[in-house]
């Protein structure tokens, strides 16, 4: 399962929400445009963190049993799932400012109670 960029709430729910807490919207713009290129930014950063692979091949060929134990320690702490997605955000670049804009709202908003 690939992961898509973003983590934020549904934009319905923060809407439903902004009114159970007796507020209105003021004002609101969309700036999921401006901020999808940061994306790309973060995802190139995580790439060539990603480029660690090379220090695992230097461990497994010249300190095997350092480099068992730090694979036993990841799997201690990381379960499949999140090893997986560790791995996509590595080593591939499907968090990107394209896929970003198509899952994500981001809003500048600017609210008052309601009265």
């Amino acid at each position: 399962m690939l992961a898509t960029v973003g983590g934020g709430h549904p934009i319905a729910s923060f809407r439903a929400t902004v009114s159970e807490l007796g507020l209105e919207t003021l004002s609101e713009e969309d700036i999921t445009a401006e901020v999808a290129p940061s994306v790309d930014i973060e995802q190139g950063l995580f790439n060539v963190i990603g480029l660690g692979q090379r220090v695992d091949q230097e461990l497994t060929a010249k300190r095997p049993r350092a480099r068992w134990l730090i694979s036993r320690v990841i799997r201690h702490f990381m379960n499949e799932r999140k090893r997986q997605r560790l791995h996509q955000r590595l080593n591939q670049d499907t968090r990107n400012a394209k896929a970003f804009a198509e899952h994500n709202v981001y809003l500048m908003t600017a609210l008052q109670p309601r009265g």
